[in-house]
């Protein structure tokens, strides 16, 4: 039986996570972005940048571990925005995405007991994932930056 866990990712992890999360956008996602939005994504997930970024306490991560191998990576701006949410793809559809969401609500939940609100950019990829979860599209395909996504939110209690 593996060991399954999920916890908040910290420190020289974040290298990790972000390797992680470039693998599987580049597999999944970046066959709908444009050149730019690709470039734009790379940017958004410089070390340097989500280093200073979790520094400042704007991004929180959390990683999914199985036998101590991370197979999952989820972001949070702020409290209340799903910012990255990536599982490898040999672990896809196996509910890990799921646990990732849930801990990491649960965990921003802690610090803002008021919280019923939480939104994502998903991309036309994840827009099944996020639709059985409750979310709803608050908007059409958008597109800035070369990047394009479908603007979501969930209301109400998130268990």
């Amino acid at each position: 039986m593996s060991k399954k866990e999920i916890r908040q990712i910290q420190g020289a992890e974040l290298e990790e996570a972000l390797a992680l999360v470039w693998e599987v956008f580049a597999e999944f996602q970046a066959p709908d972005f444009t050149d730019e939005g690709i470039e734009e994504f790379w940017r958004f997930i410089d070390l340097e940048y989500m280093t200073m970024q979790v520094g400042e306490g704007a991004m929180t991560f959390w990683g999914a571990y199985e036998d101590d191998y991370l197979v999952g990576v989820c972001a949070f701006r702020g409290l209340d925005h799903i910012a990255l949410l990536f599982v490898d793809a040999e672990y896809q559809r196996r509910g890990i995405g799921t646990a990732l969401v849930k801990k990491a609500v649960s965990d921003c939940k802690k610090l803002d007991p008021a919280l019923h609100r939480v939104t994502v950019n998903s991309s036309e990829y994840g827009l099944p994932f996020y639709a059985a979860l409750g979310f709803e599209a608050t908007a059409g395909l958008t597109e800035e930056d070369g990047m394009t996504f479908i603007p979501m939110e969930i209301e109400g209690p998130i268990e």
